[in-house]
């Protein structure tokens, strides 16, 4: 009895404690509904912060533009992020997020040059609430938000917020974004500048084909996907024969001209998921990905008919036909990794130079000797 008594002594002294929990978890969410609002008394310092801590971290636009829109949505309720990013003359849609972010991937031109109007007729470093410009628009989105970016005086492009409703946004949804537009252009030049570096870092800047560095990675990537699929993955290192005496006869620009327009030709052969890349020098790389022999047959055809008809014309008249030498490997047959394939394919493309020629009976042959 006495214990009963004790239990429920200490249940009526706690019954105040829970009941005031109770109270400021309440009062706790309803004053998130109110700052998700954006009531007058909003602390923007808060945002500001947020968003400044991202300067430090280096990304691509994609994957920035995920953090930045998940960030935004917290603050500012949206339908649909977009982020248009200008391109020489252009305007181009490079991140669509959010519920309803279907409708402009399926129409981004429309978008694209909605959004180039409303920038054409704004200041740059101007957050517009609902701007109202004669071009063509969505019955999608009632309410619009529009963010100009602009990094050191130049103009990135567009960050725009649409929603399905009327009347969304209001003057202090604008007030809070001015306040964290600076920092959100900063994040963007970052992630482009990021890019670039990327770019740069992983293309052959004569061509403009991946480099070697690429290859490596990409094989390897591909080396474990066909592993977890078990399919077979074929590897082509091609070798311009004779490019040597090119350079010496018709000069380095000449040769870099070959390289470009056979870089060209090979380009066009192959299509994703395949790969092609200069690997160095006159030596180049094809990789197809779960193919099967007669794609490696289809495709080493289409690689000769192309050498063959490459005519390389100089300003003095003459004209350069190539010839290249061909060495293929293929996964599982010839190895399980990056150094094995490599090295059988680029020991028969050596072979295949010594003896001038490689001929589909030959490619049959390697091919059922696996």
């Amino acid at each position: 009895v006495e214990n009963a008594l004790s239990l429920r002594k200490k249940t009526q002294m706690r019954q105040p404690f829970v009941n005031n929990l109770g109270k400021a978890v309440n009062t706790s969410k309803n004053r998130l509904l109110k700052l998700a609002d954006f009531q007058p008394n909003f602390d923007n310092t808060a945002p500001v912060s947020e968003f400044s801590q991202m300067l430090s971290i280096t990304l691509g636009v994609t994957e920035t533009m995920t953090v930045v829109a998940a960030k935004l949505q917290r603050l500012v309720r949206y339908s649909c992020c977009a982020l248009f990013l200008q391109d020489e003359e252009q305007l181009l849609c490079r991140f669509v997020s959010g519920v309803d972010g279907q409708s402009i991937k399926n129409n981004p031109v429309l978008f694209e040059e909605q959004a180039k109007n409303w920038l054409a007729h704004i200041r740059p470093s101007t957050v517009a609430v609902e701007p109202h410009i004669n071009t063509l628009t969505s019955n999608t989105f009632q309410s619009k938000l529009m963010i100009s970016l602009v990094f050191q005086d130049r103009l990135l492009g567009a960050l725009t917020l649409y929603h399905r409703e009327h009347s969304v946004y209001t003057n202090e949804h604008e007030s809070l974004i001015r306040c964290i537009s600076p920092e959100i252009s900063a994040i963007v030049a970052n992630s482009l500048l990021f890019n670039k570096t990327q770019y740069e870092s992983l293309s052959d800047p004569l061509t403009g084909l991946p480099n070697r560095r690429a290859f490596v990675r990409y094989l390897k990537e591909t080396l474990s996907s066909a592993e977890r699929m078990q399919s077979q993955l074929a590897l082509f290192v091609i070798d311009l024969d004779h490019f040597k005496q090119i350079n010496d006869r018709h000069g380095h620009l000449i040769g870099d001209q070959v390289l470009c327009d056979f870089a060209h030709m090979i380009g066009s052969i192959i299509t994703p998921p395949h790969f092609c890349a200069r690997y160095a020098g006159d030596e180049f790389i094809l990789i197809l990905s779960n193919c099967n022999n007669r794609t490696v047959q289809r495709i080493y055809r289409e690689l000769n008919f192309g050498v063959e008809s490459l005519i390389i014309e100089t300003k003095s008249g003459a004209t350069i036909t190539l010839k290249a030498s061909t060495g293929i490997a293929t996964f599982p047959a010839d190895g399980n990794t990056y150094e094995q394939l490599f090295a059988a394919a680029d020991g028969r493309m050596y072979k295949n130079k010594l003896d001038q020629h490689l001929t589909i009976k030959d490619i049959r042959s390697v091919l059922r000797a696996h």
